[in-house]
């Protein structure tokens, strides 16, 4: 699954944006200046780019660069991100356009997502332009992607190949982006892997686990057919088990913190910044665009101001700490920015004790013959056995992928011990 954003920043900066509305590929139209990290490409006219901008997102390979439109291939899916703006002329609009089909033609799994400036009735547009006719779309009813002084339009669109469509949740999003351009969000991925990943992730609360009550629900039945059977019926009553006496965690949370500076004071800065931005660019050319420019460049400085004060607070704060703390904050933030930095290689005298290590001599040991084990003979499991290896078992390990925790696990074997011990016997 990919959580997949495009947007037309009209020259807006995409990092907040991006981070809050936790996505995993950006395909942008207008970006305000090129991105670090992770992988950034864009067309020969710096209109359109791409931005895998999540460690979730699979490797880019494939990138290819041409007048308004980039493409790239993450995992099996060709992603192209178009800008073709209003002032081409009709012919050249087509010859782009014309380009861009060439090269997405053959590929199977292809998402093309853009602003191309283009009217058509196929996309909730009243009327077809010569542009719209050009273009023969994932866009869902007749809301706008663009806004300006209480007009609209829709010419933000995204198309999708048949081998992919059916997998992908179109939407418009209502988060404010302080672009024009409202943000679309595609999540790629069929609804069955969504909900397989949402149960994966399902966790309990082991910290309100009720022994009696897991006690009088866990009722293991008798136990037929072979090990693997017999392990799924005691595993079945163990979930249930859980689900009787503990409470579901709430969905897991991809959600990223904030950098360390980062107060309510600017966030409500940032919100008054941007809303002041928006009115200005929407009042160009009218009598109070003077006066509303005021308004932006005074919540830009208070912005800028908070900030500076933030940082330079917190750092002093930093400091303080580390003398007092060295594993703290400070220490968190470093080894975190030295993960980025690449070890050296190891000599070769390093290599040829590492192999050594992990391939160790063994001409000492028996011959094969000798380990090799009779599986005729029946192999008895006590009780006393099973509880001293329960016994070793800690609660903070992270479980498996049927999420029951290991507390739940070793009470189960506590109670009907004979059940698993008569399990293990078979295998």
């Amino acid at each position: 699954m990919m959580k997949l954003l495009h947007l037309n920043l009209n020259h807006c900066g995409a990092a907040q944006t991006i981070r809050e509305l936790n996505v995993d590929v950006a395909e942008l139209s207008e970006p305000y200046k090129t991105q670090t990290g992770c992988f950034w490409a864009a067309d020969r006219t710096s209109k359109a780019a791409i931005w895998a901008c999540s460690n979730r997102a699979p490797a880019a390979e494939a990138v290819y660069s041409s007048d308004g439109y980039v493409c790239a291939k993450l995992g099996d899916i060709w992603l192209y991100s178009c800008y073709l703006p209003p002032s081409l002329r009709l012919e050249e609009f087509k010859s782009r356009l014309d380009n861009l089909a060439t090269h997405a033609r053959g590929k199977r799994k292809v998402v093309i997502a853009g602003d191309f400036n283009a009217w058509s009735h196929e996309w909730g547009r009243s009327s077809t332009n010569a542009r719209g006719r050009s273009l023969a779309i994932l866009n869902t009813g007749t809301s706008y992607t663009f806004t300006r002084a209480d007009y609209g339009s829709v010419i933000d669109v995204t198309f999708a190949s048949s081998q992919i469509a059916s997998v992908i949740q179109w939407q418009l999003s209502s988060h404010y982006t302080a672009s024009d351009h409202t943000a679309i969000i595609c999540n790629i991925g069929s609804r069955a892997q969504q909900a397989a990943v949402q149960e994966k992730r399902q966790m309990y609360r082991v910290d309100a686990l009720n022994p009696e009550v897991f006690a009088s629900s866990l009722v293991i039945p008798e136990l037929t057919g072979d090990a693997n059977k017999q392990t799924k019926m005691i595993m079945e009553s163990v979930v249930a088990a859980c689900d009787c006496s503990m409470p579901i965690r709430g969905a897991y949370s991809r959600h990223h913190p904030h950098v360390y500076w980062w107060t309510n004071n600017i966030a409500k800065a940032r919100k008054k910044w941007l809303r002041a931005r928006r009115a200005y660019q929407r009042a160009r050319g009218s009598i109070t665009s003077s006066h509303l420019g005021d308004e932006f460049a005074s919540r830009r400085r208070e912005l800028k101001r908070a900030i500076k004060e933030s940082t330079r607070r917190c750092f002093l704060q930093l400091c303080d700490e580390a003398s007092s703390d060295i594993w703290g904050m400070a220490y968190k933030m470093t080894v975190k920015k030295l993960k980025a930095v690449r070890p050296a290689a190891p000599s070769e005298d390093h290599m040829v004790n590492i192999v050594q290590t992990i391939f160790p001599d063994t001409s000492y040991m028996a011959p094969r013959e000798m380990l090799q084990m009779n599986h005729t003979d029946h192999i008895s499991v006590s009780t006393d056995e099973l509880l001293a290896a329960v016994a070793q078992m800690h609660y903070q390990k992270a479980p498996g992928s049927d999420s029951i925790p290991n507390k739940a696990l070793k009470l189960a074997v506590r109670l009907q011990p004979e059940k698993f011990t008569g399990v293990l016997e078979m295998l």
